[in-house]
């Protein structure tokens, strides 16, 4: 009976513990090396944007973030995109969510204030992620935009989580280029 008990309470102990664990690896998202899910959003002009059409076998800087982020305005003026947008191998992609904005503001004012910031700093357009459902797909908390560099065969190579928009872009650019090359 004392060796079915302290089985018990070392499952008890370490259930708990396993638990937090896998729980916190979720919270992590995905990492160098995993493959992206593919997605399929609108823009904020209501242009449907398919993965396979637009996005495959092209080496990706892509940013997920929400409309309140405070570093937001960082990831939209990453210097990386306007070093590589020339490349017809090369995407930007900003995947924008509503996260924090209260539900009575409409869709159609967070798509047009999306627009006018795109225009302002020539980021050609945002994909508007309305459900979360691609923020799921990635596990992102969304308090801060997440950047990552996907090669052409759709592999994280590079990873950052955006706290600051002062960060060097040198590994990025890194990353983008070896991406390119292959």
């Amino acid at each position: 009976m004392k060796k079915i008990l302290s089985i018990i309470f070392i499952l008890l102990i370490c259930f708990p513990t396993f638990a937090i664990k896998s729980d916190l690896k979720s919270q992590n998202g995905l990492n160098v090396g995993d493959r992206i899910p593919k997605f399929n959003l609108r823009t904020e002009k209501d242009i449907l944007m398919k993965f396979d059409e637009h996005y495959k076998d092209k080496v990706l800087l892509l940013v997920l973030c929400n409309y309140c982020n405070k570093d937001l305005a960082g990831s939209w003026t990453i210097s990386s995109f306007y070093k590589f947008y020339k490349n017809k191998d090369f995407r930007y992609v900003v995947i924008f969510s509503r996260r924090c904005v209260p539900f009575y503001v409409p869709d159609a004012f967070i798509a047009y204030s999306a627009g006018q910031t795109g225009r302002q700093v020539r980021v050609p357009y945002f994909l508007m992620d309305w459900d979360e459902e691609v923020s799921e797909k990635y596990k992102v908390n969304l308090e801060d935009p997440h950047i990552y560099v996907v090669n052409k065969k759709g592999i994280i190579v590079f990873k950052q989580t955006l706290t600051t928009p002062f960060v060097s872009t040198d590994p990025m650019n890194e990353a983008i280029e070896n991406a390119l090359k292959e």
